[in-house]
């Protein structure tokens, strides 16, 4: 994230020295309309210096620009902080719940011993089935 700030630095600083320059360029070039004024074509320098005008109106905007960016920019890292806050509660979440599953599995473990030590403690015991015609024949 701090490269990206690193580079709206720099643009912003590359913005404000052609600001600079252009104001130096727009004194060099009164200097130059005073020396040269019975000579030079006034309707021509006016139409630079609303150019030079135009060019800084530009230059602003694209600061503004800079600086919404920095204001999304600032946005979209708190966004991955509370992004990051909550995948760490779901992990400890999900780590809770893989805890209480080990746990219920060793005990059904132990359930599952007991129960086949109860089955090799137990006797088998058989009943004998009924036979149907057995009574009748007893009784006469």
């Amino acid at each position: 994230m701090s490269s990206g700030r690193t580079v709206i630095i720099l643009l912003l600083g590359i913005v404000l020295g052609v600001n600079a320059l252009l104001v130096y360029k727009t004194l060099e070039t009164d200097k130059e309309i005073k020396k040269i004024r019975s000579f030079a074509d006034v309707d021509k320098i006016r139409e630079n210096r609303m150019m030079f005008v135009d060019f800084e109106k530009t230059i602003a905007g694209m600061a503004e620009s800079i600086k919404n960016n920095t204001g999304r920019i600032d946005g979209a890292e708190k966004n991955i902080e509370d992004l990051a806050k909550g995948s760490k509660a779901y992990f400890e979440l999900f780590a809770a719940e893989k805890q209480q599953i080990i746990k219920i599995s060793s005990e059904l473990e132990k359930l599952k011993k007991e129960i086949e030590s109860i089955k090799e403690k137990s006797v088998p015991v058989s009943v004998p089935s009924p036979v149907i015609g057995a009574e009748a024949d007893s009784e006469t």
